[in-house]
């Protein structure tokens, strides 16, 4: 099955993919950037890039200054957004707006959380760091605010995490089994629920074992995360017995969610995920010793 294009949970498939970058976007960042305490606005994803369509987030990461309120500054900040939104998106808080989905898309950190984040391969932060567009209120310091080679924050920061979300969603499956057992009239739920949690055990879990190894991951597919296992961990010789394909049909599920091709046996879809889980996390022990069927420990808060 070829790659499905997500979209959001409820709606039409888009009809128009726009390959420039918004072109509204920009002035907008540049808006934002006259805030007394935004030291940097950095825009990143496909409105930035290219590729976008009306269901499309506005990725905008804001830096805001340590000095002053915090609290108030990330208020303002937020305020001041939400009013620019609407000057070059008018009516988007209407949810049958065409313009809509720029609600979503919007982090609002302070320098120290922007720059600990950034020290890493696959957060967000580091990511925008990397491949989105700076702008920063002083011109020429743009620098200060892209990616400085240092991961030494992966571990804490993304892989660790990663590692706790495949334990949490491992241990949801029994009562998965039992909605499923239950054969509710609302097919696209029962199997929308296994869908999510075999499409995120395996995520986090592979995606985990990439962060260890130090490769920076581009997107949220299985298929592309099972290729990039097989040409860069020379350990790994498992071959996946889960159909990838179709699990990633629930990326992002709950949020963005493609179903045209539901898994018609569930049972089966578990025995192969319980495989694949298997070989996965038996790789994440022989690399760090670490056991995902033991209680994670306590992420650190220090940076």
């Amino acid at each position: 099955m070829p790659f499905i294009k997500r979209h959001r949970a409820g709606k039409a498939m888009p009809k128009v993919v726009h390959s420039e970058p918004d072109e509204r976007a920009t002035p907008l960042c540049e808006e934002l950037l006259k805030l007394p305490a935004v030291q940097a606005v950095v825009l990143g994803g496909s409105r930035y890039r290219g590729g976008w369509d009306n269901q499309s987030d506005l990725d905008i990461i804001v830096v805001l200054e340590e000095q002053g309120n915090e609290e108030e500054n990330i208020k303002t900040a937020h305020l001041a957004l939400d009013e620019l939104k609407e000057r070059y998106y008018p009516g988007y808080q209407d949810y049958q707006h065409p313009d809509h989905e720029v609600v979503h898309g919007h982090i609002v950190v302070s320098m120290e959380y922007f720059q600990a984040h950034r020290r890493t391969q696959n957060d967000p932060m580091s990511q925008a760091a990397r491949q989105g567009r700076i702008f920063a209120n002083k011109p020429g310091t743009e620098e200060k605010y892209e990616h400085d080679g240092d991961t030494s924050n992966e571990w804490e920061l993304v892989t660790l995490r990663k590692l706790e979300r495949a334990a949490d969603e491992n241990r949801s499956i029994p009562s998965l089994r039992m909605i499923y057992g239950t054969r509710r009239k609302r097919e696209l739920f029962s199997y929308t629920i296994p869908g999510r949690t075999g499409y995120w055990i395996l995520w986090c879990s592979g995606s985990a074992v990439m962060s260890i190894l130090g490769v920076m991951y581009g997107n949220r597919s299985l298929v592309a995360m099972a290729e990039t296992l097989k040409e860069r961990d020379p350990g790994w010789n498992h071959r996946f017995a889960s159909d990838l394909d179709c699990l990633d049909q629930y990326n992002l599920c709950g949020c963005e969610l493609v179903v045209t091709d539901p898994i018609t046996n569930l049972d089966a879809m578990w025995e192969a995920l319980e495989t694949d889980r298997d070989a996965l996390w038996e790789r994440i022990r022989e690399l760090t010793g670490y056991d995902l069927n033991e209680p994670a420990p306590e992420i650190s808060s220090s940076s």
